[in-house]
């Protein structure tokens, strides 16, 4: 079982590497700037995942949970006329799946002070899904170029989701 919080560890590493090179780079450097944009949310979707998992091997998987949220957690679609889960792949975007996956594992794990943070973080990380978006799926050469503003709501993001939402699980 991947657990979450050694593998945001080990993650943030391989930020902090980018981040140090990017320091490091003179003049500065757009596929430095790009690869920390996806280091990022290869980190995030990385913890996400291992949250998922974490949820799918708790022992109340079956009773906390719904057939449509164990839908939701499976990434598999839902039969609203059956009530039940198909074979069938669905993939929620990332930003439902932070919004929803990051409850269901408090719910998992009994926490019931948890609130998802809905804080100028949240807004940050609205944002920097779009900027990830953006690069990891150009359009044209405009659309990779990272202004410094961006890498500042990348790295608040990043931090609202670090101190806001995973600190809620310790």
């Amino acid at each position: 079982m991947n657990n979450p919080f050694e593998l945001a560890v080990i993650l943030d590493e391989d930020i902090s590497a980018v981040a140090k090179a990017m320091e490091e780079s003179k003049p500065r450097s757009s596929a430095l700037d790009r690869s920390y944009v996806r280091t990022v949310f290869s980190a995030l979707e990385g913890v996400l995942f291992a949250l998922r998992q974490e949820i799918i091997q708790a022992d109340n998987f079956g009773t906390e949970f719904m057939p449509k949220e164990r839908a939701f957690i499976l990434e598999k679609k839902y039969n609203q006329r059956t009530n039940t889960v198909t074979k069938h792949t669905f993939r929620p975007s990332i930003r439902e799946s932070i919004c929803t996956n990051t409850g269901y594992y408090a719910r998992s794990k009994g926490l019931k002070d948890f609130r998802f943070p809905e804080t100028s973080g949240w807004d940050d990380m609205k944002k920097a899904i779009t900027i990830r978006n953006r690069i990891t799926h150009p359009k044209s050469i405009e659309q990779i170029t990272i202004t410094n503003e961006e890498l500042e709501v990348i790295l608040r993001a990043k931090k609202w989701f670090t101190t806001e939402v995973m600190a809620q699980y310790k």
